[in-house]
C-alpha cells in the first residue's frame, strides 16, 4: 500500500513540476517576443 502512495506523490510533484516549468517557460518566451518587438 505504501508503494502506491509514494507513486502518487512523486508523480504529483513530478507533474507540478513540469506545469511550473511550463508555466515559467511562456512567462520567458513572451518576454524574448516583447524585446524582439523593440
Amino acid at each position: 500500500m505504501s508503494t502506491y502512495v509514494l507513486l502518487a506523490c512523486g508523480f504529483g510533484i513530478g507533474l507540478s513540476i513540469a506545469i511550473w516549468g511550463i508555466f515559467d517557460a511562456r512567462k520567458h518566451s513572451r518576454r524574448e517576443s516583447a524585446d524582439d518587438k523593440r
